[in-house]
């Protein structure tokens, strides 16, 4: 990905950026805490990135240009031929660049061109600030793996609070099939007895050597207005949440995994799919769970696609335990690539499995 076309004081590049974003979806309160914001910012120490599309994102960019403050407008189209006479304004007095990564083909906002714009910005940016992020949609599924975020209204990677109930019954099916594709070697990931992520793996007595089940299953179903269902699987050393959001006319699942770490904070990773996509993970994982309890070899390089980013599942040994980890990276040419890893012992794998099932017959991928 790469800046296809500018127009204006290419100089403000220079400057501190600091990226703005929101969902389209506004809590009460929003637009106050959003002002507050914009009154804190210093003119001569940054500039400020946003794009044109939320009505929250429009007021920004009005209240940059009616305050002065240098600002870059990222477009999720082509370069456009006309302009407003307040941007046309700020373009003569140099307070604004507008950037897109769009080339003239692109003659209006698709999911893709706003994805990526989103994730050119983030890239960019030395700050993110975000007015609100709904849950599961394009934004949150752009955010995973950035550390440098400030939320003014709500915090999307506080866990999920979920009602206790009685674990899931019944036996596994086993109806997935071994369809997936092949991709580039997958790196180990663990040196020293120490995993993906900085998390430490130390073995722990009560699990059997053998492959049994591991973990418990939450059947926090929620049937929301919304419709949506999640559930929550607790491990050994950490908490897996499922659940499906709505972004616009796209559903989405997001497995989110929860590890506190020694400092008493928690470790959030996030791994998204869509229908599609799914029905290639339950698949992949079905193969899994079945070659690992026959004590079969595993093919190499087990891949799902994805557009969030290519999910791969790797074997791994930590301090004598076997783990089993799930990769999705994001490649941003240019830009480097996001990494999110969620990663748990073998002997936890009937448990999730049982999760990706019950998933699929949710969303009918299987009955």
């Amino acid at each position: 990905m790469e800046i296809r076309s500018k127009l204006g004081n290419e100089n403000i590049m220079q400057m501190r950026k600091v990226a703005f974003f929101c969902s389209r979806k506004e809590p009460a309160g929003l637009k106050n805490a959003v002002d507050r914001w914009i009154d804190s910012l210093k003119s001569d120490k940054l500039c400020v990135m946003c794009g044109d599309q939320s009505s929250m994102e429009k007021h920004v960019f009005s209240s940059l240009l009616e305050r002065k403050i240098p600002a870059i407008l990222v477009l999720a189209e082509a370069m456009h031929e006309q302009w407003s006479e307040p941007v046309n304004a700020a373009l003569g007095s140099g307070l604004l660049l507008i950037i897109t990564h769009c080339g003239p083909e692109v003659h209006a906002v698709c999911a893709k061109s706003a994805f990526d714009r989103n994730a050119l910005m983030m890239f960019l940016a030395n700050e993110i600030v975000v007015g609100y992020c709904s849950k599961g949609g394009n934004l949150e599924r752009g955010l995973a793996g950035y550390n440098n975020v400030k939320y003014l209204v709500g915090k999307q990677d506080k866990d999920t609070k979920m009602a206790d109930s009685s674990p899931l019954q019944g036996g596994r099916s086993y109806a997935g099939r071994n369809n997936f594709a092949k991709s580039q070697d997958v790196e180990g990931n663990v040196q020293g007895g120490r995993s993906i992520n900085g998390r430490n793996y130390s073995a722990n007595k009560g699990f059997s050597s053998e492959f049994s089940q591991g973990g418990r299953v939450v059947a926090g179903q929620a049937v929301n207005s919304g419709g949506q269902w999640s559930r929550r699987l607790d491990l050994g050393y950490s908490t897996i949440y499922f659940d499906f959001n709505e972004a616009g006319r796209d559903v989405y699942i997001k497995l989110t995994q929860s590890t506190k770490s020694a400092d008493g904070k928690y470790d959030r990773h996030k791994i998204f799919m869509d229908r599609s996509e799914f029905r290639a993970f339950y698949d992949t994982i079905g193969y899994v769970t079945r070659t690992v309890e026959r004590n079969e070899k595993l093919d190499n390089n087990i891949v799902v696609r994805s557009a969030s980013g290519d999910i791969s599942l790797n074997m791994v040994m930590s301090e004598g335990m076997k783990m089993c980890m799930m990769t999705q990276e994001k490649e941003l040419q240019t830009m480097g690539h996001r990494r999110q890893t969620i990663g748990f012992c073998v002997t936890e794998l009937s448990a999730f499995y049982d999760v990706v099932i019950d998933a699929a017959r949710y969303w009918r991928i299987i009955s």
